[in-house]
């Protein structure tokens, strides 16, 4: 137990370290919103929330309503194991992105400018277009809407392929146009803030009140408070504390509302901890690791890692079946929450469990430290700073936390098919309103 304890304060001081390493190397303006220190903060959080849970509910998952736990191990060694998992990850990450993390400083209010009305005011009008495509698509094609959250994954089980790919791409189009309209509206006029934050806040309302998906309203608050720190004014790291603990307790409120608020056994504080999304992913790395033997002897475990990369080709164009981790795992052990449309994610702690274990998370982190070192730099040199080169990484900011809850480099194909479509409307649209206002 005191192993337990102390590899979660390790846990929760690795962010920390990241901060370190890069002021020992006179790194400036390190903002607590920049990528690396974002996506260390939040795989922390993806390890501790259910670490503190299980230790508050004396060292079990009793009030977790998780059924994979009734096939489960649970104990301490157990779960000490996973978290010597995380512990590894984040030790990984945060010593390579601190040591590569470039000197120069990132993006700072007055680095990029809008002048013309008209690039937040199209920007606008096309997100709202873009988000209203899925439900119009959905309409047009007769198709019933589900009568709850699970169910509206299977809405299109029965639609072609290139239907189905269609909606995802509108729905990613959609929260990434959302995310360049909020940055178009500030950084066009500062005194326009209390005006987005006020929209921002009744679209978190409603999307708690309606239940369903969160993550068009969570992804759309963080990208409102990322956006307000690089361009309008610095959060200091206390203010960036406060910040996360509001969108935390915002997330897991919704969630709440939506899955458990009907269920007396979730209750109190370790009740919270314990079940969600979290304790979820914490769960999918336990599964793995008393799996491991069986997954040996299994043809599927290559492929494991080689999915990110097969993500970048279209399924039509290659001769046989990628495979989603994801996707596999809830159908390979739990074929029956599968059919109901219920998926489990799946997580880096999860895909190393399977393999090596701490040495292979140890990799895995520092691996994708070095990736956001890179990508951090090559987005913030002065020479390349601009609007769009703002929103690609306010988006990466935002959903970075998928390298820890899908599998380590599920990123790259998620911003090539899911980001950079929309970027490249972005692009377009700007120079279509420089030729014009060059040839007035």
């Amino acid at each position: 137990m005191a192993l337990l304890l102390l590899v979660a304060c390790l846990i929760a001081a690795l962010p920390l370290l990241t901060v370190g390493v890069m002021r020992i190397r006179n790194v400036g303006a390190i903002s607590p919103v920049e990528l690396g220190i974002m996506f260390a903060s939040i795989a922390a959080a993806y390890g501790l929330i259910p670490l503190i849970g299980y230790m508050l509910t004396d060292f079990s998952f009793d009030l977790s309503l998780d059924s994979r736990l009734e096939s489960l191990t649970s104990t301490v060694d157990d779960v000490t194991g996973i978290a010597f998992l995380y512990a590894a990850f984040l030790l990984g990450f945060s010593c390579c992105y601190g040591l590569l993390r470039p000197r120069h400083r990132g993006f700072e209010p007055g680095d990029v400018e809008i002048s013309d009305w008209r690039m937040p005011a199209i920007l606008v009008l096309l997100a709202i277009f873009v988000t209203a495509i899925p439900a119009l698509l959905k309409r047009a094609l007769g198709v019933e809407a589900s009568q709850d959250y699970l169910g509206t994954y299977l809405e299109l089980e029965n639609q072609p392929l290139w239907i189905r790919q269609l909606l995802g791409l509108a729905i990613a189009s959609g929260t990434t146009l959302v995310t360049a309209a909020i940055a178009s509206v500030v950084v066009y006029k500062r005194q326009l803030v209390p005006l987005v934050a006020g929209v921002l806040a009744i679209g978190v309302v409603l999307s708690l009140a309606m239940g369903g998906s969160r993550t068009l309203a969570m992804s759309a608050l963080l990208s409102g408070i990322v956006v307000y720190s690089l361009a309008v004014r610095p959060i200091s790291m206390s203010k960036a504390m406060l910040a996360a603990l509001v969108i935390l307790g915002v997330f897991v409120g919704g969630q709440y509302l939506r899955d458990f608020l009907s269920n007396e056994d979730v209750g109190g504080l370790a009740g919270f901890l314990v079940n969600g999304e979290f304790a979820s992913i914490f769960v999918n790395g336990l599964d793995m690791m008393q799996q491991r033997e069986w997954l040996r002897g299994s043809s599927v475990l290559p492929n494991f890692y080689v999915v990110d990369f097969a993500r970048l080709i279209p399924q039509q164009l290659l001769p046989f079946e990628k495979v989603d981790p994801s996707r596999w795992y809830v159908v390979t052990f739990y074929p029956g929450y599968a059919e109901t449309g219920g998926g489990l994610a799946f997580g880096a702690i999860a895909e190393s469990a399977v393999g090596f274990g701490t040495s292979e998370a140890l990799v895995r982190g520092g691996l994708l430290g070095a990736v956001f070192a890179y990508v951090h730099g090559a987005l913030t040199v002065p020479s390349r700073r601009s609007f769009v080169s703002l929103v690609a990484y306010v988006w990466l900011v935002v959903f970075c936390y998928q390298g820890v809850r899908d599998t380590t480099f599920s990123l790259v194909a998620r911003f090539v098919f899911n980001a950079l479509p929309a970027l490249l409307v972005v692009v377009l649209i700007d120079r279509l309103l420089r030729y014009r206002s060059s040839t007035q």
